[in-house]
């Protein structure tokens, strides 16, 4: 999925780098090692118009699966 052909999504978590998808700086440790912070990010996503299916934590990064 190119980030670029998605809707904006707002941006409570982070800047999202448009190139790569990355969360910056101080954000990936708040996003990463809060749940309640991903589950405000779900809740946004699906506010915008996304499924989202999971997002786990695999060593300090996030992944968001989304249909």
């Amino acid at each position: 999925m190119n980030i670029l052909n998605t809707p904006p999504l707002l941006r409570y978590v982070a800047r999202v780098k448009t190139s790569d998808g990355k969360l910056s700086g101080e954000f990936v440790d708040w996003f990463t090692d809060n749940d309640d912070a991903r589950a405000t990010y779900r809740v946004i996503m699906e506010q915008q118009g996304y499924e989202v299916k999971t997002i786990t934590v695999e060593n300090q990064t996030a992944v968001v699966e989304i249909k």
